[in-house]
């Protein structure tokens, strides 16, 4: 056997592995996240007659529809459906989304329940917990905690204050709002709201679960729970969530579903977007309350891959849904 059929015959061994390997991981993947997408054909007669049968159909839901005079469509133009749908099916990566009428409770979702890489954007749902904690009275915004440790990735809190340094909560979440600082986020999770009280927060007033099998995970289906949370409570005027609404609208990388919506002639968008994105390995997302006039709501949008087109992927599908929008408010 000479040396060139040598090297033929590994190269072929090693490409043979790989494909195998390959496809058991895909065969796995499969198994282990559900895929669940809304079916067009129930968006195209939305009456409270059939409530009942949207409900049972497990696709998407309405919720919660108050005796108003706010009224859903009958229908749902099949453009404004189909171009929504053709972007998510067409991804080139896997993608979850999420819309609620803040107003009417009702919903469209796309893999709501699949799970993936939640990056920074699982600090929106932590953020309801550790509100929830003080709210309650079991914290407070003055209690101070030491900087003891550094963490990688977003980091500012390093850069203006030195390991020892004593940081009350408050300016640790405005940290953890402005700059999405990892320092802050780490340092509240272990010394002010413990990971199984998240989780347990979640469960509980979201019906689902965080970080899988220990790891940073989320599904749009609790973000997006979370978000219509935080908004029916700062419509009370609840001073804190009011404060964690406002921080939100500041927040860094705000275009993600911002930049999916009208602009002005200045080329500013027209309305006011509270959001938290986060963006990491295999994880691009964002998820937010958009102010749209009387009529708010919350759409979350998630993804397995990282790079410039997920910004661009997450742009469409805002546009898309605000076209939705507009029409189930009569505009």
């Amino acid at each position: 056997m000479n040396n060139t059929f040598k090297r033929l015959l590994c190269l072929f061994t090693v490409f043979a592995l790989v494909a195998f390997s390959v496809s058991a991981s895909a065969e796995n993947s499969s198994e282990d996240i559900p895929q669940k997408r809304f079916e067009i054909d129930d968006f195209r007669d939305i009456t409270t007659a059939n409530v009942d049968r949207i409900l049972s159909s497990g696709s998407y839901k309405i919720t919660d529809v108050p005796s108003s005079s706010l009224k859903l469509p009958d229908n749902i133009p099949t453009e404004l459906t189909e171009n929504l749908e053709n972007i998510l099916d067409n991804s080139a990566y896997s993608c979850a989304m999420y819309y609620i009428d803040l107003e009417t409770g009702f919903e469209i979702s796309y893999n709501a329940d699949r799970w993936f890489g939640g990056a920074s954007t699982i600090k929106a749902p932590f953020m309801m917990a550790l509100l929830d904690k003080i709210e309650r009275g079991e914290l407070s915004f003055d209690k101070t905690l030491t900087y003891s440790y550094d963490r990688t990735g977003t980091v500012q809190i390093s850069k203006d204050y030195d390991l020892g340094a004593k940081l009350s909560i408050r300016l640790l979440i405005e940290y953890l709002i402005y700059y999405s600082d990892n320092v802050a986020f780490s340092l509240l999770l272990n010394q002010a709201c413990s990971l199984s009280e998240f989780r347990s927060f979640c469960k509980k007033n979201y019906g689902g679960d965080i970080y899988k099998s220990g790891i940073n995970q989320l599904t749009a289906s609790v973000v997006a729970k979370a978000f219509e949370d935080l908004y029916h409570k700062s419509k009370t005027g609840n001073e804190i969530y009011v404060w964690y609404v406002e921080l939100l609208k500041q927040a860094n990388e705000n275009k993600f579903v911002r930049n999916g919506l009208p602009k002005d002639e200045n080329g500013e968008c027209i309305y006011e977007v509270a959001h938290k994105y986060g963006m990491d390995i295999n994880a691009s997302n964002d998820a937010a309350i958009v102010f749209c006039g009387e009529r708010p709501y919350v759409l979350v949008v998630l993804t397995d891959y990282i790079g410039y087109n997920t910004q661009s992927f997450i742009n469409k599908v805002s546009a898309a849904v605000y076209d939705i929008h507009k029409y189930v408010i009569g505009k």
